[in-house]
């Protein structure tokens, strides 16, 4: 096949042509055209001056069908497809499976399809052009976009080999409400909402497939499948291509995995309602994280030392060393300043081993206490020795104390040494 085109973009108007193949070169038997087209303006179905027109001529059958904004018509097939997003690409596709009947779909959904009578002109050319644009309304910008056009041949008994999300179990927290999934084929292919069946186990409501559409950049061997509903929970979903020629299956399980922690603190990775049955704590979206010390209980089952083999908790000192409490005094060696007294977990003024006994009250302890049985804390004259190192001090605010006093002086004046003349 030979093939030259051009694209134009922005403003109203939008060109693309391109011819697949041309006399006397051979057109292919099988044949599909995909393109794709936006617009910022909607314009009710019937109105096609402002429309971009996309025609199609295959072994001399044409056709002509108008897209603009949310709408998509063909007023030869006499069929239309609305409420297209606005401003938003779309696919487009022209499809011929036997060289006779031809149909054209929107993102997968068929709107026209129908068998022309072979035709009387030996033409054996394949053209696409798309063509758009009109005057605009005063003071408004329309848009009208082409973004890309591919064609291929068609070979029914493709294979399926990947999918995404990938075949199995699927995981509703990796992937919440999982109504949409891609299948890639080992050639370019395209898959009709009518070649899927879909069964779903344990009696649930079986979702239905939508439509089949092209995802936007995509390999022309790959597919996304739109469902009605999110798969069901708890259950497998099977989907069955079968194109009259070859049939895959893709099957998912889709169930709310998690972790489930026993009541002895093991884990194991399951859904929710085998650990239910377990009788374990399930927590949804969350991976046992192991038992790297293997004493028992996974890390996220409640093992807050995971690599300490002899501690499920930090305690009074840490993973990596153990509490031990040499007096049984309730604090553990790592904290405990006297270890093997009971009585202490600090020397204080007398260390370890004796008691800070106040006898006397005074708030000093007996081991270090100068004047035992009396306040060391009393200092009456202010010169820093406590009272109890001194003689008795006789108070002179009374009758007897400054008699007292008298009777020192005169004795003390007696005994003074005369004046020798």
């Amino acid at each position: 096949m030979s093939s030259n085109g051009r694209a134009c973009r922005g403003g109203d108007a939008v060109n693309f042509a391109t011819v697949i193949a041309r006399d006397p070169d051979p057109h292919p038997e099988t044949l599909w055209v995909e393109w794709r087209f936006r617009s910022n303006w909607p314009l009710p179905p019937g109105n096609s001056g402002c429309d971009a027109r996309a025609s199609v001529t295959f072994r001399g059958i044409s056709d002509q069908v108008y897209l603009h904004g949310d709408a998509a018509f063909s007023f030869d097939g006499g069929s239309s497809i609305t409420g297209l997003p606005l401003d938003t690409f779309f696919t487009a596709r022209f499809e011929s499976r036997d060289g006779s009947r031809y149909t054209f779909a929107v993102d997968g959904r068929v709107f026209f399809d129908h068998v022309d009578p072979p035709p009387s002109l030996p033409l054996s050319g394949v053209q696409f052009g798309g063509f758009g644009g009109c005057s605009r309304p005063p003071g408004e910008i329309m848009r009208n976009e082409w973004d890309f056009i591919r064609y291929g041949t068609l070979s029914d008994g493709e294979l399926i080999v990947a999918t995404d999300p990938p075949e199995g179990v699927v995981d509703a927290n990796v992937h919440p409400a999982l109504d949409r999934f891609t299948v890639s084929f080992d050639e370019p292919a395209f898959v009709y909402v009518d070649q899927i069946s879909v069964a779903v186990s344990a009696g649930m409501d079986v979702p239905q497939v939508l439509w089949v559409r092209r995802p936007d950049h995509s390999e022309p061997d790959t597919v996304e499948v739109v469902l009605d509903r999110p798969l069901p929970l708890n259950a497998t979903t099977t989907f069955t291509f079968d194109d009259g020629v070859a049939e895959s299956v893709v099957e998912y399980t889709y169930l709310s995995l998690g972790a489930c922690c026993s009541s002895q603190g093991a884990c194991t990775d399951t859904d929710e309602e085998d650990c239910a049955d377990l009788g374990g704590a399930f927590a949804p979206g969350q991976d046992c994280e192991g038992d790297l010390d293997e004493d028992g209980v996974d890390e996220l089952c409640g093992d807050q030392c995971p690599m300490d083999p002899n501690k499920l908790t930090p305690g009074q000192c840490g993973c990596g060393m153990p509490d031990t409490d040499s007096d049984g005094d309730g604090v553990a060696d790592c904290l405990d300043l006297c270890p093997l007294d009971p009585d202490k977990i600090a020397p204080g003024l007398c260390g370890c081993g004796v008691l800070d006994t106040d006898s006397d009250g005074d708030g000093v302890p007996d081991c270090v206490d100068q004047c035992p049985g009396e306040d060391d804390t009393i200092d009456a004259n202010d010169d820093g020795i406590p009272d109890c190192f001194q003689f008795p001090i006789i108070p002179t605010t009374t009758a007897w104390g400054l008699a007292v006093m008298l009777l020192l002086i005169l004795i003390a004046a007696k005994l003074r040494p005369r004046m020798i003349a």
